[in-house]
């Protein structure tokens, strides 16, 4: 890319990560407030009962109770990402910064940059897919990228402190990881990929399950499984499943310090949902009612023209939400006729947690949010599509059609955004007060960026002198 080129995505970039933060609440529900409650009691309290911050953050029904004390019923993971958050607002404010609406925590102020900054993170995977490793062109890349940031559930979910979004990131960044041609041996990405799914399984339990799809693709494409490459790959599994292994116990002895059982599931002593007590009773849901309810709402019509069914927990099926993602369905023929196993592994990926949540006795359309990018990756090829017909009449006709499915979506996801738990259309932007805290606590993350962005210039440079 040239300058101009690296300026404009940037602006774009920064403006993704400007509009996430500014539609940012604090603490919207209980379901954020155990992540914040479990992270304030670790890190203010060294414990990990939450019996202080009940009915503070931690509220009705999003925690659980074992031997008559109080814990949040989420998986470690988000609490562990909002840790260092939390130190950092303690050290900006010991140094008198503070914030600008006395109503707001600026720790928590500062946390909240977390799902804007991962959101941000993740679209820039998209597009750096689309640009370096697809090829496509930088304005239809960076266009589609733009999409997905606003016409897409991506918006809602980095705009607070769900498990969701750090979810998608970590296992959209081991999936791209696999898929890209970057120069690394397998055994590199392998090892990076079971770190990040390993970390992405603290985050959401099911997440560890991704690890297979990867494991196969893997080895199908460096042909593995052939004599001369069994035992190195062998090894080097044994040595990642380790890796897996470790997070995995982690999860285990979380829980065990928290309710003194060794279980996989932090939410297994939920008062107010008996059937988490095991995943048998959990995932006995409606199969045929849960994918109706994560994709096209056919059982609950009124959800496509009523807009208030659009909001909290009544956001209808992905197709009625963010219809673009049809166009993506279309584009999934397209990216298989180029690249098979790639688009066999993002469906794979989708089947895996569309049959989870549509298994689950409580269906919501955010519980798969883990792969909305997968979802949507193949639009680029349904609008290449037609944007490389002739210039005729029906070409005009469907560009219309794919811009009034944009519109709809960009529109149902932006209604569906401001009107979540916390937001209200007197205030859409509640956090641009505080925009210059936003600055501040991103002053780490600029220099991180200034010193790698040096660093390559540096290689750069000596790479180009003559020899």
């Amino acid at each position: 890319m040239d300058l101009k080129k690296k300026i404009i995505l940037f602006l774009t970039l920064i403006g993704i990560y400007t509009i996430y933060f500014i539609t940012s609440t604090g603490m919207n529900t209980s379901n954020d407030g155990a992540h914040i409650g479990l992270a304030k009691s670790i890190y203010y309290e060294h414990d990990l009962s939450v019996e202080k911050y009940l009915n503070v953050y931690v509220n009705h029904p999003d925690y659980a109770v074992k031997n008559g004390k109080i814990y949040s019923d989420r998986l470690p993971g988000t609490a562990i990402l909002i840790l260092p958050t939390y130190a950092y607002a303690n050290l900006i404010s010991n140094l008198g910064v503070s914030v600008s609406n006395s109503n707001n925590e600026i720790d928590i102020v500062v946390s909240s940059i977390l799902p804007p900054l991962l959101g941000m993170l993740s679209a820039l995977m998209l597009f750096w897919y689309y640009f370096n490793i697809l090829k496509k062109k930088y304005f239809i890349s960076l266009l589609c990228t733009f999409i997905y940031a606003f016409g897409t559930l991506a918006w809602l979910e980095s705009s607070h402190l769900f498990s969701h979004a750090p979810s998608l990131f970590f296992v959209s960044s081991a999936v791209l990881l696999a898929i890209s041609n970057l120069q690394k041996s397998w055994q590199h990405k392998l090892i990076m990929i079971s770190v990040l799914l390993g970390f992405a399984t603290l985050i959401e339990l099911q997440n560890f399950l991704y690890y297979l799809p990867i494991l196969g693709y893997l080895i199908y494409k460096n042909n593995l499984l052939k004599k001369t490459h069994r035992f190195m790959f062998m090894k080097s599994l044994f040595f990642n499943l380790v890796i897996l292994g470790v997070f995995i116990c982690g999860l285990l002895f979380y829980n065990y310090l928290a309710f003194e059982d060794f279980t996989l599931k932090s939410n297994k002593y939920n008062p107010f949902f008996p059937e988490e007590r095991s995943f048998f009773t959990s995932l006995s849901g409606n199969i045929l009612h849960g994918f109706d309810a994560l994709y096209t709402s056919f059982m609950n019509l009124e959800a496509y023209i009523n807009p208030l069914k659009a909001r909290l927990n009544d956001i209808p099926g992905l197709f009625v939400t963010s219809p673009v993602l049809l166009l993506s369905s279309f584009g999934f023929i397209l990216y298989y006729k180029i690249h098979k196993t790639e688009a066999l592994l993002l469906l794979t990926c989708i089947l895996i947690a569309s049959l989870i949540a549509a298994m689950h006795v409580t269906t919501l359309v955010r519980h798969i949010y883990t792969i909305n990018l997968f979802l949507f990756l193949p639009f680029i090829f349904s609008l290449e599509f037609v944007l490389k017909k002739s210039k005729t009449i029906k070409r005009n006709l469907m560009l219309i059609g794919i811009s009034v499915l944009v519109l709809i979506s960009l529109a149902r996801v932006w209604f569906s955004t401001i009107s979540y738990w916390g937001r209200n259309f007197d205030n859409i932007f509640l956090y641009r007060e505080e925009l210059k805290l936003f600055l501040i606590s991103n002053i780490p993350l600029l220099l991180i960026v200034g010193v790698l962005s040096y660093k390559r210039n540096q290689q750069i440079s000596v790479t180009e002198k003559p020899h």
